[in-house]
């Protein structure tokens, strides 16, 4: 019927307008006089097409963004979890122990939850708490991200499926949302509401930005509870721990019924250290333990499968089996209980003419060092690049240390130590410069570029319409200063790595007045 309705409309005005063409002048009488009635129709349309949309707030809206949602999801943290563990296809990370601290060292209320489990039973060991919030803790290399990670992942297939079976629009789709705190665009008002307002905000953007979903309704499914947040290195936001205290007692604060939810992961020695505020109140903390002697060689079997020989892994790895087995708490074994030795040596080992049997004849420092000067020229030999180059692996260590120079340097300067962006890499190849020199060259700059356009305004001047020259070349310079001098003063203050972000839709808010006040 839309096609018919749209064919007849369509021939109509074609033979109306022909029509009109053949009357001459009177036929633009008449059109002018058509023009008003066809006008109003136009808008009255519009209005009703405006009013017939669903706002972003209905089930259906927020149920179709919450699928398309989930969808990008799962594809992104599938891949982030494969470059994790180095593995492809349907990664599998070991299986990670964790268990709740004991009851005479735990100093919070908790959320609930077996006293011990593993990465194969998170999701069920999650399922058994009260309001949904868990804590992750490990020191670095334990494996917090991949749980973390694997978690995520349970939950939004599980979220998946039930959408996709049900006909029925749900009355709420979980939807969970990794981001790393070190990230978070901080402002110098540590109120915790502002915190908590600033993290809703943050969380729609990187739904919006990252998984395509419109900010209004992504701000909705927030608000609405329908977004299960993982927040990634709540130790990494500041060296002092100030921002992380700060956006603790932000989570602490009541959100309504369905708001309480949230997975965060931190260092085991920077949580838990400060006042009762600094922890996350009626929340589940676990600490992840080593991997036993069983679950590395388990996970080397599935990395490197051969199910005819002993323990279904390849040959070449049975001396690495055997003396984990002779020496369960020999040094190799104990440097393979962590997940992140035990990703170095199967990612430098993984090319099958290599011999892991080098590594049984190793002290503990030289095993160390021995993985990870093994890692690049590994990775480089077994990922050739499209046109079937490699790298040359002098050249990825010398980048590599390039990023940890940019990213110690803008640690140092308050900004995040862990997360590289790429467009601010050059600001790091630059000598820190003093506020003095900032204004010296602001002032230098203002002058040198309106010198220049009364310059053009004086060129114009000999032209026949000299008075149009000289306004010209004055409304020139004046933009031109005006807009050098608005540059320096938002981001000539010395420290190029706090750059003051200004959203114009937050201008219209008291939250957001108050922030560009400070």
């Amino acid at each position: 019927m839309a096609t018919a309705g749209l064919t007849i409309t369509t021939a109509g005005l074609v033979w109306l307008t022909w029509w009109l063409l053949g009357k001459g002048n009177d036929g633009a009488g008449i059109a002018n006089v058509l023009a008003l009635p066809l006008t109003a129709m136009g808008l009255v349309a519009t209005l009703w097409g405006l009013k017939a949309r669903p706002a972003p707030g209905t089930p259906e809206v927020l149920a179709a963004a919450a699928r398309a949602a989930l969808n990008r999801i799962i594809a992104a943290e599938s891949r982030t979890l494969q470059r994790l563990i180095g593995d492809s296809g349907d990664a599998q990370a070991a299986d990670i122990g964790f268990a709740q601290p004991e009851p005479g060292d735990v100093r919070w209320r908790t959320d609930g939850g077996p006293q011990e489990g593993s990465s194969a039973t998170i999701t069920d060991f999650y399922a058994t708490l009260d309001r949904g919030r868990l804590v992750i803790l490990g020191e670095p290399g334990a494996g917090k991200s991949v749980l973390a990670i694997r978690l995520l992942l349970d939950i939004a297939k599980a979220e998946h499926r039930k959408v996709a079976s049900s006909r029925l629009v749900p009355a709420r789709i979980r939807i969970p949302v990794r981001l790393s705190l070190s990230a978070f665009p901080w402002l110098p008002d540590g109120n915790p509401d502002t915190i908590r307002d600033r993290l809703d905000d943050w969380v729609a953007g990187h739904l919006r930005n990252v998984h395509g979903v419109q900010f209004t309704i992504a701000l909705e499914l927030v608000r609405s509870g329908w977004v299960l947040p993982f927040f990634d290195g709540l130790d990494e936001m500041s060296a002092d721990g100030s921002r992380a205290a700060a956006t603790l007692q932000a989570l602490n604060l009541p959100r309504g019924p369905d708001r309480w939810a949230v997975v965060l992961t931190s260092r085991t020695s920077s949580y838990g250290a400060g006042a009762r505020e600094t922890w996350l109140q009626d929340a589940t903390v676990v600490e992840l333990r080593p991997l036993a002697r069983t679950q590395v060689i388990d996970w080397l079997a599935h990395r490197f499968p051969a199910p005819a020989l002993p323990d279904g892994v390849e040959k070449r790895w049975q001396p690495v089996i055997a003396r984990i087995r002779q020496h369960p708490r020999g040094r190799l074994a104990t440097l393979l209980s962590s997940p992140l030795y035990l990703y170095l040596a199967a990612s430098s080992y993984h090319n099958g003419q290599s011999t892991p049997r080098e590594l049984v004849h190793l002290d503990a420092e030289q095993l160390r060092n021995h993985l990870f000067e093994r890692l690049i020229p590994a990775v480089v030999t077994d990922h050739p690049r499209r046109d079937g180059t490699r790298y040359a692996a002098a050249d990825v260590e010398r980048w590599l240390h390039t990023f940890a120079a940019h990213l110690a340097i803008v640690g140092e300067a308050g900004g995040s130590g862990s997360d590289l962006h790429l467009h601010e890499l050059p600001k790091s190849s630059r000598k820190r410069r003093s506020k003095l020199w900032w204004i010296a060259v602001a002032l230098a700059s203002v002058v040198g570029f309106y010198v220049l356009t009364q310059l053009l305004g004086a060129l114009m001047s000999l032209s026949s319409t000299p008075t149009k020259g000289l306004e010209t070349g004055g409304w020139i310079g004046f933009l031109t200063t005006t807009g050098i001098g608005v540059h320096y003063i938002l981001y000539g203050n010395g420290n190029p790595w706090r750059l003051l972000r200004i959203e114009p839709r937050q201008a219209l808010t008291r939250r957001g007045l108050r922030a560009l006040d400070e």
